[in-house]
């Protein structure tokens, strides 16, 4: 057994930054765009699970500047 790794690794992995979402007219979507920049090293399932959680703590007022930015189309796009 010597040699062997059982269970999980023993080093962490390192996420590199995620690829950045345009803006969208779901508030939600948003905000986990704006999570994913602040906490660029952690899992994308991590990043969902604590965004959800995040934005079901956050107030009315916070998530509706989430919902009113200014949106993307394609045809905008230069």
């Amino acid at each position: 057994m010597d040699g062997k790794k059982s269970g999980m690794a023993t080093c962490n992995p390192v996420y590199k930054f995620q690829k950045a979402v345009s803006t969208t007219i779901n508030g939600y979507l948003n905000f986990l765009n704006d999570y994913k920049k602040r906490f660029c090293g952690i899992s994308p399932q991590n990043v969902i699970r604590f965004g959800a959680r995040e934005w079901n703590n956050l107030p009315l007022q916070e998530k509706d500047r989430f919902k009113n930015m200014d949106v993307i189309r394609f045809g905008d796009r230069l």
